[in-house]
Order: structure tokens, then C-alpha cells, then sequence
């Protein structure tokens, strides 16, 4: 099952107890602020949950 940002933004409404278009506005802020910091390079650890951060990758061979 997937989860998408409205059904968080849904989680977050429920659980707050406030307007689901409140609750859409915080979770956009949040992914607009994690976003951010990952664009600067920064590291985002979350405890419980997860670490985010941008990895450098090696370019894919040329075709022959």
C-alpha cells in the first residue's frame, strides 16, 4: 500500500484534531523544510524513524 502526502496530511488532521487544509499546509512546510536541508547537503536524522541524506552516485556507463 502506498501513503501519500494527503493521507498524511488526513493522519495529521485526525490526530490534532484541526482543519485537513491546516494539516496539508503542515505537512508541506515539513517536506518543503526537509527538502531545503537536503539541497544544502545537510544530513536530516530523525530518531525512530529514519536518516535522509543526498549520496553522490557514479555516472552510468556510456552506451557502446
Amino acid at each position: 500500500m502506498t501513503t501519500t502526502k494527503k493521507d498524511l496530511a488526513l493522519e495529521v488532521a485526525n490526530e490534532t484534531g484541526c482543519k485537513k487544509s491546516l494539516a496539508a499546509k503542515m505537512v508541506d512546510s515539513v517536506f518543503s523544510a526537509m527538502r531545503a536541508s537536503l539541497v544544502k547537503g545537510d544530513r536530516i536524522e530523525i530518531r525512530g524513524f529514519g536518516v535522509f541524506q543526498v549520496k553522490d552516485t557514479r555516472p552510468k556507463p556510456a552506451a557502446r
